[in-house]
């Protein structure tokens, strides 16, 4: 079972494609019947761990069958027009920022 190799807490060890199917394209799934069959089609990686395999082959290369069009890590910055697609930052609650005041202070000073 693709699970059995899989730490729990880390997303760094879905590295093939049966892990990707189990953890992202089930759970796309799943989130969709939770919301009345409409699709989210943007992947925040889980702890913001991103695995060389997910980013390089099954989100570019397996576009029909997860059918996401962009993916979120949790490294804090801006995206660029140069940024790719499946590895985009994203600023988060908790870790970039703890207020409304940190908030606000993070994005004027971007």
């Amino acid at each position: 079972m693709a699970l059995e190799s899989q730490i729990k807490g880390s997303f760094f060890t879905v590295n093939n494609l049966e892990n990707a199917r189990l953890q992202i394209k089930q759970a796309h799934e799943y989130i969709s019947t939770l919301l009345s069959g409409e699709y989210s089609h943007l992947f925040a990686y889980p702890y913001g761990h991103v695995s060389d395999y997910l980013r390089n082959e099954y989100f570019p290369n397996y576009q029909k069958e997860h059918q996401q069009r962009a993916a979120f890590t949790t490294e804090g910055a801006p995206i660029t027009p140069k940024a790719n697609r499946w590895v985009l930052p994203r600023f988060v609650c908790g870790q970039h920022w703890k207020s409304s005041e940190e908030l606000c202070d993070l994005i004027q000073n971007l």
